[in-house]
């Protein structure tokens, strides 16, 4: 694996994506180029336990939950159906990939040309 960052991995899904943990929430990095593919921020700023169950990964904390979806074909119509606003320069360099569109999420329906589908 070329992550650099396994002290903190915990868990794999199943398409080889390594998780890894982080005060901010979590990573997500190719595990044949060591890349990184995303983040999932969280709010839950203390303590909490995460496991991956059926590609979703599922943060628990003092009685709150947060599930995130593992798949990257699902992202773009999730990231779709939750801003109704373009994102700030801040959030598009720490949560999109390079050469997504600007503009309403939603004005494409599908996801822009050239979008990542394999590392």
């Amino acid at each position: 694996m070329a992550v650099d960052h396994l002290d903190n991995v915990i868990a794999l899904a199943s398409d080889g994506t390594a998780i890894t943990e982080s005060a901010d929430g979590y990573d997500l990095w190719a595990t044949r180029t060591g890349r990184h593919i995303g983040a999932f921020p969280t709010v839950l700023d203390i303590r909490r336990t995460a496991v991956v169950h059926e590609d979703r990964l599922v943060a628990y904390a003092k009685g709150w939950r947060q599930t995130y979806d593992l798949l990257r074909a699902n992202w773009f119509p999730h990231l779709c159906s939750s801003a109704g606003r373009d994102y700030t320069e801040e959030e598009r360099k720490r949560f999109l990939p390079a050469g997504t569109p600007s503009g309403l999420p939603c004005e494409n329906a599908s996801p822009w040309p050239g979008a990542p589908t394999a590392d």
